[in-house]
C-alpha cells in the first residue's frame, strides 16, 4: 500500500475500500462467532446456566474493552515505525506491547479470580446462577493471557497491512470457536465447564497462530531487519541480505537502543490516555443501563435492543477506522500529509454513506427489524418507537466518530482522545444523566439516550477540528 499513491478518484477508493473489506471480515469475525456460540449455549442448556455464560462473557468483555489500547497503540505506533522503515524500533516495540499484553493478562486473572464472589455479587446472581457459573468463571481466566497477547498480534499484523492474514487468522479462530462448543455442547453434551475448556484451548490456539503469523508475515520491505528477539530475526530467505542487514543493524543499534526506555514510555503514556477513554466510555454505556434498569424491565429491554441497534454500523467503520490508523500512520510518518488529508476524506466518505444506507434501512424497516426481537410487551414496543428517530439519525455521526476514532490514533492524537473524552463525559453527558435522573419530567428513557446523543455529538465535533482545521493547519505550516 505504501508504494501507491492515494488521490482522490475511483483507483484509490477501490483499493481502500479492498483493503478495508479484509478489515471488516476481521472486526466482524468474533461478535459473530459470539452471537452464534450465545444460540448454541440458549439451545444446549438451562435458563441458570445461560444467565451464568451472559455473566461470564459481560465480565471479559469489559475487562478486554478497558485494554483495547493492545491492539490500537500498537498498530499506530508500529504502523509509523514501519512507514520510518526503522526496523529495529519495530521489534523494541513488538517486544514492549508483548510483555505489557502478558503482564495485564495475568494481572487481571488473578484480580478477577479474587474478587469472583463479590462481581458475581454486585451483578445480582441468583445463589443457583453463582453456583453454576464460579467454577466455568475461573477456568475461563486461564484464556486472559492468551487473548490479551493475541490483541497485541493482531494490532501488529495491522501495522505490517497483513489485512488479508488479519482476514483468515480472525475466520478461521473464529470458526474453530464455535467449532469447539457445538463438540463440547452438542456432540459431547457437556455442560457449561466442558464448553469453557474449549474457549480455553482454542484462546491459546488462537494466540499461538497469530504470533507465528506475526514472525512469518513481516512487512516485505523489512527484509529479515525485524528483530523480535535477540536471537531471532523474522523472516528472510535471502542470506546476502541477512549479512548486509547485520553490519546495518549494528550502526543503528547504537541509536535506537539508547532510546528504549523512550520506546517504552511512548507505549506506556500513550495505553494510559487510551484506557482512560475506554473506561469512560465503558462507563457511559453501564450507566445508562443502571438508569434504563431503574426505569423498569419495558425500559431496560428497549434499551438492551436500542443498544444493539446503535452500534450497528460499528462493525463496518471500524474496519474502515482500522485502515485509517495503519495506512494513515504510515503515511505520517513519511510526511505524506496531501495523501493523508485524501485517505481521511475517502474514508469519510465511506462512513457517511454507511451511516447513512443504515440509517434509511432502520427507519424503512423499522416495524420488520423490531420482528426479529420478537417483543412480546407492547410497552418494550411503544419505548422503542419514541427513541427510533435517535437511532436512525445517529447512524451518520455514529458512523464518522467510529472512522475518526482511527484517523485520530493514526496521528497519535492519543491525548487529545483522552481529553475529548473527558469533555463529553463529565461536562455534557454526565450532567445530562444528572438532569433526567433529578426531573420526574424527563425520568425517560428517551432522554437517557439524549445524553448519549449528546456524548457522540461532542465526540464528533472535537474529532472534526482536529481533522479538519488543527492538523491541516499545523501541516500547512510544515509546507505540505
Amino acid at each position: 500500500m505504501e508504494t501507491n499513491i492515494i488521490e482522490w478518484n475511483l483507483h484509490s477508493m477501490l483499493r481502500l475500500f479492498k483493503l478495508s473489506l479484509f478489515s471488516i471480515i476481521n472486526e466482524s469475525s468474533f461478535p459473530i462467532a459470539l452471537f452464534i456460540e450465545l444460540i448454541i449455549v440458549a439451545n444446549s442448556l438451562t435458563q441458570d446456566n445461560l444467565a451464568a455464560y451472559a455473566a461470564i462473557s459481560a465480565t471479559l468483555t469489559f475487562a478486554l474493552n478497558i485494554f483495547n489500547f493492545l491492539v490500537m497503540v500498537t498498530m499506530a505506533q508500529v504502523s509509523k515505525a514501519v512507514g520510518e522503515k526503522n526496523w529495529l524500533k519495530v521489534g523494541s516495540k513488538l517486544r514492549i506491547a508483548m510483555s505489557t499484553g502478558l503482564l495485564i493478562g495475568l494481572c487481571c486473572a488473578l484480580i478477577l479470580f479474587f474478587l469472583t464472589p463479590y462481581i458475581f455479587h454486585f451483578m445480582g446472581l441468583s445463589s443457583t446462577v453463582r453456583n453454576v457459573a464460579e467454577m466455568p468463571f475461573k477456568f475461563r481466566l486461564i484464556s486472559l493471557p492468551f487473548m490479551m497477547m493475541q490483541r497485541v498480534c493482531i494490532g501488529t499484523l495491522g501495522g505490517y497491512q497483513r489485512l488479508q492474514i488479519m482476514a483468515i487468522l480472525a475466520i478461521f479462530v473464529s470458526i474453530l470457536e464455535v467449532a469447539s462448543q457445538v463438540y463440547a455442547l452438542r456432540f459431547m453434551k457437556g455442560d457449561l465447564l466442558d464448553a469453557t475448556i474449549g474457549r480455553v484451548i482454542v484462546s491459546g490456539i488462537g494466540w499461538f497462530l497469530s504470533f507465528m503469523f506475526v514472525l512469518w508475515f513481516p512487512p516485505k520491505e523489512a527484509n529479515g531487519n525485524i528483530q523480535m528477539f535477540r536471537c531471532c530475526t523474522l523472516k528472510n530467505n535471502d542470506a546476502t541480505m541477512i549479512s548486509v542487514n547485520l553490519l546495518e543493524e549494528k550502526v543503528e543499534e547504537s541509536k535506537t537502543e539508547g532510546c528504549w526506555n523512550t520506546i517504552f514510555l511512548e507505549y506506556f503514556i500513550a495505553s494510559g490516555n487510551l484506557i482512560i477513554r475506554s473506561i469512560l466510555l465503558t462507563g457511559s454505556v453501564y450507566a445508562m443501563s443502571v438508569m434504563a434498569g431503574n426505569l423498569g424491565t419495558s425500559a431496560l429491554a428497549a434499551h438492551q435492543i436500542a443498544i444493539t441497534l446503535w452500534m450497528v454500523t460499528s462493525y463496518v467503520c471500524d474496519g474502515f477506522a482500522d485502515v485509517g490508523t495503519m495506512v494513515g500512520a504510515n503515511l505520517l510518518a513519511r510526511n505524506k500529509f496531501k495523501q493523508l488529508l485524501t485517505l481521511r476524506n475517502i474514508l469519510m466518505f465511506f462512513g457517511s454513506i454507511t451511516g447513512a444506507i443504515a440509517g434509511m434501512i432502520m427507519f424503512l424497516f423499522r416495524i420488520e427489524i423490531l420482528s426479529l426481537f420478537h417483543i412480546n410487551d407492547k410497552r418494550t414496543s411503544e419505548i422503542l418507537m419514541c427513541i427510533w428517530p435517535i437511532l436512525c439519525i445517529m447512524q451518520i455521526v455514529n458512523a464518522c466518530v467510529f472512522v475518526l476514532d482511527g484517523l485520530i490514533y493514526a496521528a497519535h492524537a492519543f491525548r487529545f482522545v483522552r481529553n475529548l473524552m473527558l469533555i463529553a463525559c463529565l461536562c455534557v453527558f454526565a450532567p445530562l444523566l444528572f438532569f433526567v435522573s433529578s426531573i420526574p419530567t424527563f425520568h425517560s428513557l428517551f432522554y437517557i439516550w439524549i445524553a448519549k446523543t449528546g456524548l457522540n455529538t461532542v465526540r464528533e465535533i472535537g474529532a472534526l477540528w482536529l481533522w479538519y482545521i488543527s492538523l491541516p493547519m499545523k501541516w500547512q505550516m510544515a509546507k505540505i
